[in-house]
């Protein structure tokens, strides 16, 4: 293998390395986050009555929450149905998005499937403010319970 050949391998090695980091290390595609856990975990509400509840070990809870059509592939959910579900969350961000956390949802009774679902969350010096990126019609914006 010639040396030319063998210095274009390294650099194509180098380029997708550092495109896998980039995408997969858990950073937005903004640049990188001071996020902590501690940013998202308790509980969450917004003014229609959902509440998100995020906990510290990864467990997630969400009553009355409103979800994008992609939960529901079938077509079976009904126009403005409000659901309520258990499952998982950690750290991340959708591409494109701040940083925030991703779920893994699993809905309880109701017409939508399990699905994934992310949120943003923007930190401010008074109150920090998370949006669901699911929702539909016109989103909601999430702040902690008192």
């Amino acid at each position: 293998m010639s040396v030319m050949v063998s210095l274009v391998m390294v650099a194509l090695f180098a380029v997708g390395l550092a495109v896998y980091l980039k995408f997969f290390s858990g950073e937005s595609s903004s640049g990188s986050s001071n996020l902590k856990k501690s940013d998202i975990s308790g509980v969450w509400i917004s003014p229609k009555g959902a509440r998100l509840e995020f906990q510290e070990d990864g467990r997630f809870a969400a009553k009355n929450i409103s979800v994008a059509p992609e939960c529901d592939p079938q077509g079976r959910r009904v126009s403005g149905e409000r659901i309520s579900g258990t499952g998982g969350w950690e750290l991340g961000a959708f591409r494109d998005e701040g940083p925030g956390a991703v779920i893994d949802f699993e809905p309880v009774g109701g017409s939508v499937d399990r699905c994934s679902m992310w949120t943003v969350v923007e930190k401010a010096d008074s109150a920090p403010q998370m949006y669901l990126l699911q929702d539909d019609g016109e989103g909601e914006i999430y702040s902690r319970a008192e």
